[in-house]
């Protein structure tokens, strides 16, 4: 459909809502990048911002954002929750399909959320990645607080352990896995997550009367959902306490508010390519780069999109060569099929992969353009 299209479903929203109405899509894709991380991220920020930007410095009476994530960065949604919420009397947000982690931490600052049938929350436990956590395959493997909870709670509900000395030398066992330093900070964000999701709360709730309603919704949502990928629907959520609304309640003769949320959903999803699991392909004729689209961010002004440029080099390995991620760092290392030698190598930002029997080297950056 393309955004011309997307664009005048957008203006039939605003119509319909009488708001200022801005899409934040991050893509899904499964496998879409190895050196990148595609989520939600503090640069979005400014993305977002310009689509807000007026001359008239008037708030906005109604600001909508239409989201669709698994997650990304925590400290996005404070700043991002602030952001609107400055430049508009009300903030609403609208879940069409799937908006997890980060995604429901915005959603929860707002004054109202919109969810229709398929729309899904999630749990907001973090997931910690730094340069303390275990290093596997080139890349850090996150770290859940409440994995390290589920594991000390399985030795001592399940298994009854309660003798010390068999749990002093169980936690040893588990520190030689997991740096001190690598739990030190996934606690410290789970401390955050806590009091981020209060606050989030806070802006639309009254942090007195409502206190216990608030710790109730934070206690649910950071440790007693038990599992990262649940999905709350949204009865779930509303059984909670959150601010729900059916999407499909809102219509008028402009529209149905659910038909117009899921033809743009749909529409996003075509263009990333949702459904499709992602493979390495050349680029095409003389070029040696691709560009895919990762992130949207739209409104009736314009279209930004967040593009993937990939650039692909030809290593000079005679065909036949095979990868390999087998060292216990797990750098990978190339079997030259003329030598016989196996190769290590290393590049920064950049992976080695095999394609028509050749070794390429692929390198990522991301940027915003319109």
């Amino acid at each position: 459909m393309g955004y011309k299209q997307r664009k005048r479903i957008i203006q039939r929203i605003e119509r319909l809502r009488n708001s200022k109405f801005i899409s934040y899509v991050v893509t899904t894709r499964p496998g879409i990048s190895v050196t990148t991380d595609i989520m939600m991220e503090r640069d979005d920020l400014r993305e977002i911002y310009r689509h807000l930007e007026n001359n008239s410095n008037k708030k906005y009476k109604k600001v909508d954002l239409f989201i669709y994530s698994h997650g990304g960065e925590a400290v996005l949604a404070w700043a991002l929750v602030n952001l609107i919420r400055e430049m508009a009397d009300e903030f609403d947000v609208m879940v069409p399909y799937s908006a997890f982690s980060c995604a429901t931490s915005v959603a929860i600052g707002a004054d109202n959320i919109i969810m229709c049938k398929t729309g899904n929350l999630g749990p907001i436990d973090p997931l910690v990645t730094n340069e303390f956590n275990p290093f596997e395959r080139g890349h850090f493997v996150p770290i859940a607080v409440e994995d390290i909870n589920g594991f000390c709670l399985l030795l001592k509900d399940k298994f009854g352990l309660k003798d010390q000395q068999c749990s002093t030398e169980l936690f040893k066992s588990l520190l030689s896995d997991i740096r001190p330093l690598a739990m030190g900070n996934a606690y410290r964000q789970y401390i955050k997550a806590r009091d981020d999701a209060r606050k989030l709360l806070s802006l639309h709730m009254d942090p007195v009367k409502e206190k216990k309603k608030i710790n109730n919704i934070t206690d649910i949502l950071v440790e007693k959902l038990y599992y990262h990928g649940h999905n709350i629907t949204r009865n779930e959520a509303s059984a909670i306490g959150l601010d729900i609304i059916n999407a499909d309640t809102i219509h008028n003769k402009t529209g149905n508010l659910e038909n117009l949320l899921w033809q743009l959903y749909s529409d996003y999803e075509k263009d990333l390519k949702l459904n499709q699991p992602y493979k390495d392909e050349l680029p095409q004729s003389n070029k040696n780069s691709v560009d895919l689209p990762v992130k949207y961010v739209e409104s009736n002004k314009f279209s930004s999109v967040h593009v993937l440029e990939q650039e692909w080099d030809d290593f000079g390995f005679p065909n036949g060569s095979k990868l390999s991620f087998s060292s216990p760092e797990g750098q990978p290392a190339i079997y030259d099929s003329n030598t016989k030698q196996v190769i290590p190598i290393f590049f920064e930002n950049a992976i080695p992969t095999i394609m028509n029997d050749k070794v390429y080297v692929k390198t990522e950056t991301s940027y915003w353009k319109r």
